[in-house]
């Protein structure tokens, strides 16, 4: 290979890298139009470098012929793709024909069928040698090579021409960017041509194309100036409706659009590379300007063509990539139009403010001469005249009035002034509602002869219509032969129809005001009744408001009663007239009238009217106004007008009157309303705080005060008594009374009672139960005066009803007649419930406790005579408790002898002598006289109270109480009451109870005297002693298998370490002697502890007893086994009480327990603590030993003080000990009367405390 062919080389593989960058790049930007085929042009501008360098390296002539093909198949499509990038760069505005657009593309086809398919048809090339020594290709070229060079020249040229027309047509802009791209476009290609003409020997495409890519890169893609494609100008640019002005850095017009040229009158052809000020020299002032801004917006107007124009300018830079100014774009936007519109608007919107400000202006007077004068003033700033007048119609009369005048030309007319029609025919058109418009040089009419003569020669009428009815005019005169403007005429109907409207509000207004004026004053005379709810202050406010809107000589407020009317307020001018109190409906019959129809009654003159009839005390009344106060559509009573005025009452006062009245009305019903819940109230107050204070106690003195205090905040009364009833009597009893004092001059006496059929209104109450209510006594027939109640009047009784039964009732009086009323009725009966509960409640209460005592008395009897060691005792018992009861000072008890049948005397009170001893004891315990035997008459069945003879002559009465059980006498117990004491039935069942227990503990008391109660008695000693032998043999033989058990583990032990010892070697006899002698040892100690406890168990004698100081024991043994608990590397603390008292115990048995204790407690503690301490109290004596060793299992506790016990867990096996030492010291403690406790949780220790009666 040569250097040529190298370098040849060389360059074709750079000319393929420079082409791929630029695809690259291209591609980088392929959103941009006729980028993608500018990016495939390039592709085979790198893919040719590469093919002609394997053409050029191949060495026969197939692979040669091959590459050969390749390379011509680029030449064939690479002018199709610049020919559609050119079109597509320029854009035209006509659409590429899909039929050429096929005919494009015939020719590549074909030419690459004929290449690849057709290769032995000579089309291409004629022949093609392959010179082998330089491995060159000899190629020459056939008719269609020739048409494909055609094709190609053709495609290129025009593209070229695509790129030329559009280099003249659009401005200087572009063409530096066009330029480039035709030059890029031409090289290459011209380089074919030298090629092919054979100027040059090789084809310089290859190497040219690189270049063309770049060029075409930086021309098209990068321009300099601008990144604008001149494809958007076309279509987006040139079309739009705003001027676009494009300026160079020297301010230069590079570009304007045909909107532009038309804005600033251009006409001539487009001045391109002019500069703007000599083209638009308003847009150079504005840039001058602006200077300093990147972007500004501006307003611009001037004449264009001799027509105002006005426009929204708007200039902003254009930068280069290094975001250097190089020119500027001016937008202009005509905003004509819109500036002639915003002027009429303004036009409109002052116009709009002159009827507004008019309308207000009207609107704020209410007096139609005073809008009349107003709307001329106010035309006087919009409309030019020299005489206007403004007149009403009156439908009525058919006649205009004038109400206002502006006249400069001096004529007469004058505010005030009539026109009828009659007498200006001319003014006809107005009463039809006709507007005129006229010259008034035509004298055919008077009115026009008289405008003529004042020197108006132009008039206008307009009508004031509203609701299609005339209400008036406005006319409009001027001196100057100038008709009124179609828009004066159309602004002065407008302001017709504003004013007919004022005129018509006006005249509503007025009439509003006044209703609004006398609804104002109603609303405050309502605020005013309403103010306050008393009664009385509301009749008072009610006439002196009346009399702010109605004048009277005299009113007054009349409420119904029944058939009569209160006057229950009054006012008039005459002080010396007397004032009606009522008046009977039924005698008026103007009155009667009203009541019937339930309507306002209007006498004008009351001396012609034959309903008048005067009160006697009135005369001075000529005309009478009467409005009923109707309340739920019923009359309350009404309201009394007078006037000594006839006729003085209109329509006018009738309707505010009535007004009044329903408000007045309203006011009376509230104010009762209120009195009515106000006493409703007060009443339920008084209810819960009476039912509060009434279950605060039970006892009946305190309840029926209680009932008489919040009796007297409920009804005003003089006196008044409460009265239990008793029904099984029919009494009725004054429990209690109030306000008797000042009528008797003493309190009512306590509990008088009387019989109730005596009483004919108690007796009345007390069947129906029913309340009675008696206006006046004197006028009850069947009323009874009682020395206690002469001063009463007026009277209601109240029954008290529990459980469907009278208990009680109120007696409420007053000394004045008719003054109860059914109101005072009802209060009393809201409480009579509440009394009736509370009186109930304290009856049962009382019966309770009484109950309560009874049972209580009955209970300590019981008991008593249960105790009591002897018969006298028990009679002395029941005949006291008896005596107590009937409140008797003598009593006496004889008992039943049944050898002899008779009556032995054995106790009686008051006491006397010291009684005979009983038989059966050994003292007595009671007073009583000798036995006295006595043969009386079988003693009655049941209780007998019989009248006697006292020893001083005086009446008694004896009560006998046979002593009974079993249907058997048993006694007799007899009391001797010297007063005259009603017994009450629970008295007579309290003495029956008594006597039956009486008489039952007698009866036994008798029974266990004898012999078979004695025998019965021995018999239970015998058997609870056979029971305990027979616990003491079960105890003996299972302490005899424990001990069995217990010794039989060793002793096999020592057997079984015999026989090793025999048997075994020398070197271990040493170790089994140890074993031997441990359980030697153990078998000693389990033999002691089996012949301690025996000896324990045995009994020990009281002589054995010392006085002893635990204190020095508890010291004595510490010293001895204070190693053994040291041992096992435990800490021993000692806490002894020094005043600890003495006890009495054995002293060894005393060590031994306590020996014991210690010794446990060394055993099962390592390396912890043992703790002991004595305390006692006032009749113990304690020692205390704690640890904190392994402790003692919950399941373990309740049996380690049995015998042998060691505990549930098998390794406690292993632990030392016999299983009695506890079981000595349990046993120790009992025989000295002491006990032992133990507390302990598992691992956390034990403490047993001892304890011993302080000697």
């Amino acid at each position: 290979m040569t250097n040529d062919q190298i370098y040849f080389i060389i360059l074709l593989i750079t000319s393929s890298i420079i082409s791929g960058i630029v695809t690259y790049f291209a591609w980088q930007r392929r959103l941009l139009p006729g980028t993608i085929l500018f990016s495939l042009i390039m592709a085979l501008a790198t893919f040719w470098p590469i093919v002609t360098l394997f053409h050029l390296i191949s060495d026969n002539l197939s692979k040669k012929l091959f590459w050969l093909k390749v390379e011509y198949s680029f030449i064939i499509f690479l002018p199709m793709f610049t020919l559609l990038f050119a079109w597509q760069y320029v854009r035209n505005s006509r659409k590429w024909p899909w039929s050429q657009f096929l005919f494009l593309v015939i020719h590549p086809i074909v030419n690459a069928y004929l290449l690849w398919f057709q290769p032995n048809i000579p089309t291409i090339w004629d022949s093609v040698r392959f010179i082998t020594p330089d491995s060159f290709l000899v190629v020459q070229f056939g008719v269609w090579f020739w048409l494909s060079f055609l094709y190609a020249c053709i495609s290129i040229a025009a593209s070229i021409s695509f790129f030329i027309h559009f280099f003249w047509q659009d401005p200087s802009f572009y063409r530096q960017q066009i330029l480039a791209l035709v030059i890029a476009l031409a090289g290459p290609w011209t380089a074919v041509l030298l090629y092919v003409s054979g100027l040059i020997p090789f084809n310089p495409v290859v190497f040219l194309l690189p270049l063309t890519g770049i060029v075409f890169y930086r021309g098209f893609l990068r321009p300099g100036s601008s990144n604008i494609l001149p494809i958007a100008r076309s279509h987006v640019v040139e079309k739009l409706q705003d001027g676009i002005i494009v300026l160079d850095a020297q301010a230069r017009i590079v570009d304007i659009n045909t909107a532009a040229q038309q804005m600033i009158g251009w006409n001539q052809a487009k001045p391109i590379g002019s500069y703007l000020k000599d083209v638009f020299p308003q847009g150079q002032s504005v840039i001058q300007a602006n200077q300093q801004h990147s972007l500004s917006n501006n307003h611009l107007t001037f004449e264009v063509d001799g027509v105002v124009r006005h426009f929204d300018c708007t200039f902003s830079k254009l930068t280069d990539t290094r975001t250097e100014e190089n020119g500027r774009i001016l937008t202009l936007h005509d905003v004509t139009h819109r500036i002639q519109q915003e002027e009429t608007l303004r036009l409109y919107t002052r116009r709009l403010q002159f009827l507004h400000d008019m309308s207000q202006a009207i609107l704020h007077s209410h007096e139609p001469m005073e809008i009349a004068q107003t709307v001329l003033d106010y035309l006087k700033k919009m409309i030019t005249f020299q005489r206007a007048s403004f007149v009403l119609f009156d439908h009525d009369k058919q006649e205009f009035t004038i109400l206002a005048v502006a006249d400069q030309s001096g004529s007469d007319l004058t505010p005030g002034k009539r026109l009828p029609i009659q007498s200006h025919p001319n003014l006809l058109h107005l009463a039809k509602g006709e507007m005129s418009h006229h010259d008034t040089t035509d004298l055919s009419t008077t009115i026009s002869q008289h405008l003529a003569k004042s020197g108006i020669k132009i008039a206008i009428n307009v009508p004031l219509i509203a609701q299609n009815e005339l209400i008036g005019a406005i006319n409009f005169g001027r001196t100057e032969k100038v008709l009124f403007t179609d828009e004066e005429t159309a602004m002065l109907q407008e302001i017709a129809s504003a004013l007919a409207a004022a005129l018509q509000q006006a005249q509503l207004l007025k009439k509003e005001r006044k209703q609004r004026e006398l609804a104002q004053t109603l609303h405050d005379i309502n605020l005013a009744l309403n103010s306050s709810l008393d009664i009385q202050q509301v009749l008072a406010l009610i006439l002196e408001q009346l009399e702010a809107i109605v004048p009277f000589d005299s009113a007054s407020v009349m409420l119904r009663d029944g058939d009569f009317l209160n006057n229950v307020s009054h006012r008039t001018i005459y002080q010396d007239q007397p004032r009606l109190k009522e008046l009977k409906i039924s005698k008026f019959p103007h009155i009667q009238e009203l009541f019937l129809t339930k309507r306002t009654q209007v006498i004008p003159n009351t001396s012609k009217d034959s309903r008048w009839q005067s009160p006697s005390i009135t005369t001075s009344i000529q005309s009478w106004l009467g409005i009923p106060l109707i309340q739920n559509n019923e009359v309350i009573g009404l309201l009394n007008l007078s006037k000594n005025e006839s006729d003085f009452y209109d329509q006018e006062d009738v309707e505010t009157a009535v007004i009044f009245a329903t408000q007045a009305a309203n006011a009376i019903e509230n104010a009762r309303l209120f009195a009515s819940e106000q006493q409703a109230r007060k009443t339920a107050e008084t209810l819960q705080a009476a039912n509060i204070a009434l279950t605060q106690s039970l006892n009946l003195d305190t309840i029926l005060s209680t009932l008489l205090t919040y009796l007297s905040q409920l009804i005003p009364y003089d006196s008044v008594s409460i009265m239990l009833i008793d029904k099984i009597n029919k009494q009725a009893t004054l429990h209690l009374g109030k306000g008797y004092q000042q009528h008797l001059g003493t309190p009512l006496p306590a509990n008088v009672q009387f019989q109730i059929d005596d009483m004919p209104n108690v007796k009345q109450i007390y069947s129906t139960k029913k309340s009675l209510l008696i206006t006046d006594t004197h006028q009850y027939n069947e009323w009874v005066f009682t020395p206690y109640g002469k001063h009463i009047r007026s009277w209601i009784g109240v029954p008290l009803i529990a459980g469907g039964e009278v208990i009680g009732l109120f007696s409420i009086d007053k000394s004045s007649p008719n003054f109860f009323t059914n109101e005072h009725l009802l209060a009393a009966e809201t409480l009579a419930g509440q009394a009736a509960v509370a009186l109930q409640n304290s009856r049962l209460f009382k019966e309770t406790n009484s109950r309560t005592a009874e049972l209580e008395a009955l209970s300590d009897l019981s008991k008593a005579l249960r105790l009591a060691p002897t018969i006298n005792d028990m009679l002395q018992t029941t005949l006291e408790m008896a005596s107590i009861i009937v409140e008797c000072e003598i009593g006496t008890i004889y008992l039943h002898d049944p050898k002899t049948g008779n009556f032995v005397l054995r106790y009686k009170i008051p006491k006397q002598a010291n009684s005979l001893p009983d038989n059966n004891a050994t003292k007595s315990t009671a007073a009583a006289s000798p036995q006295i035997s006595i043969s009386m008459p079988p003693p009655p069945s049941k209780t007998n109270i019989i009248p006697i003879e006292l020893s001083n002559g005086l009446q008694g009465r004896q009560i006998q109480l046979p002593l009974q059980t079993q249907n058997r006498t048993v006694g007799l117990m007899m009391l001797t009451l010297t007063h005259s004491h009603h017994i009450s039935p629970n008295k007579h069942r309290l003495l029956n109870a008594i006597a039956d227990i009486g008489g039952s503990a007698l009866h036994r008391a008798i029974i266990l005297e004898t012999l078979e109660q004695r025998v019965s008695e021995r018999t239970g000693a015998l058997a609870q002693a056979n029971e305990q032998l027979l616990e003491l043999d079960r105890l003996k033989s299972k302490f005899i298998a424990d001990v069995s058990h217990e010794l039989r583990t060793p002793i096999t032990n020592l057997r079984l370490y015999l026989d090793l010892f025999s048997k075994t070697s020398p070197q271990k006899q040493a170790h089994y002697i140890e074993v031997l002698k441990q359980q030697s040892l153990r078998l000693g100690s389990l033999v002691e502890d089996i012949l301690s406890l025996s000896s324990i168990e045995a009994g020990t004698s009281l002589a054995l007893f010392e006085k002893l100081d635990l204190n020095e024991i508890v010291q004595r043994l510490v010293l001895n086994l204070a190693p053994l608990i040291h041992q096992g590397g435990n800490k021993l603390t000692l806490n002894l009480d020094e005043s600890l008292p003495s006890i009495n115990g054995i002293n060894k048995h005393i060590e031994r327990a306590i020996s014991n204790l210690l010794t446990n407690a060394g055993n099962h503690t390592e390396n912890g603590e043992v703790k002991l301490c004595s305390f006692y109290d006032n009749d113990w004596v304690y020692f205390q030993i704690s640890d904190t060793g392994s402790g003692i299992p919950e399941e373990d506790l309740p049996h380690i003080f049995e015998r042998f016990y060691r505990g549930q867990q098998t390794g406690q096996s292993t632990a030392p000990g016999t299983g009695l030492g506890l079981a000595i010291v349990k046993e120790i403690a009992l025989i000295h009367h002491g006990d032992i406790e133990v507390e302990s949780q598992h691992n956390q220790g034990a403490q047993f405390t001892i304890r011993f009666p302080v000697a």
